[in-house]
């Protein structure tokens, strides 16, 4: 009985001394490996999946709306828009 419990006191230990508090700079490596993975997950799933009754996935439908939005709010390619004025 007692050697199990000095195991489990030398386990204990070990695992104390191996999840001592990191510094920031020792986590940004996992932090941005998990980022990048869930940013792949995110993209591959936004471009495999289709709304229902849809033609394009969702990614086409996200980039199409990023497009009007960037362009019809700047005014750069709309007709009309730079000739005004003069």
């Amino acid at each position: 009985m007692g050697s199990l419990l000095d195991q489990a006191a030398l386990q204990i230990s070990r695992e104390r001394e191996a999840s001592q508090p990191r510094t920031r700079l020792q986590l940004l490596p996992e932090l941005l490996r998990k980022a990048l993975a869930s940013l792949a997950l995110a993209l591959g799933f936004a471009a495999l999946a289709r709304r229902p009754g849809s033609r394009r996935t969702v990614l086409q439908e996200l980039q199409s709306g990023w497009q009007r939005s960037w362009f019809g709010r700047s005014g750069r390619r709309r007709r009309g828009s730079s000739g005004s004025g003069g």
